[in-house]
């Protein structure tokens, strides 16, 4: 290769950095969404982000917008469904995830519907910014599966069973989140968990026990320069 060709390639390549970079820059954090005004954006959000999705419609504004900060995630199948299950919201790949490869799974996003005796926090009793937050929380464990082997998934599951894994899990998923530009919305859920929600004691602990506080939330999104 001479030089001129040589110089060529440099600056194609460079440029083609330039590009993708581009391309991929996440929106800018916000410190509060507000309803209304992601309202009129969902048309476009829905264009643009719906693909291999499954939504849940009472929960469809705060999803989108959440999920305008994962471009990652655009093409990747996600299926979101109200069921009883025992904290806010989970997020795990579909059962059939062992046949596939990484790239091809399923992932399933449950929220809890428990309206008898519910000792936690249902998603439609917190307010718009700190949904998304918890959306934002659970579409980083998508982040987090879509880079690990079929036994990855399999190891994180039997980690979770144990707490100081657990928590470092679930700091790490919280990081992502932090990383994506939804920082404030995680910090805000944390903080309506903690100190805002009618949440029994033993819910509470549990939060405490595997979480961030909302101060600690703070300091991590100090750590990064998009805030």
């Amino acid at each position: 290769m001479n030089k001129l060709n040589y110089r060529i390639f440099i600056i194609g390549f460079a440029a083609l950095l330039i590009i993708t970079k581009a391309e991929c820059k996440l929106p800018d954090p916000v410190k509060e969404f507000f309803y209304e005004q992601e309202l009129e954006k969902q048309a476009q959000y829905f264009e643009e982000l719906s693909l291999n999705k499954l939504f849940e419609e009472r929960f469809l504004v705060p999803t989108l917008t959440a999920l305008n900060y994962y471009p990652e995630l655009s093409e990747t199948s996600i299926q979101i469904i109200e069921k009883n299950i025992k904290t806010t919201m989970l997020c795990r790949p579909k059962t059939n995830f062992i046949f596939k490869q990484k790239d091809k799974r399923d992932y399933l996003i449950a929220i809890d519907n428990k309206l008898i005796n519910n000792k936690g926090v249902l998603l439609d009793s917190i307010p718009f910014n700190s949904q998304i937050g918890v959306i934002g929380h659970e579409l980083g464990h998508i982040i987090d599966y879509s880079g690990k082997t079929n036994m990855g998934v399999i190891f994180t599951g039997i980690g979770y069973l144990f707490p100081n894994y657990r928590r470092r899990f679930e700091e790490k998923i919280d990081r992502i989140g932090v990383e994506h530009g939804l920082g404030y919305q995680i910090q805000d859920f944390s903080d309506f968990v903690l100190n805002r929600s009618n949440a029994s004691e033993k819910y509470l602990k549990y939060k405490l026990k595997y979480y961030f506080t909302p101060a600690q939330i703070m300091n991590v999104i100090s750590q990064y320069s998009i805030y």
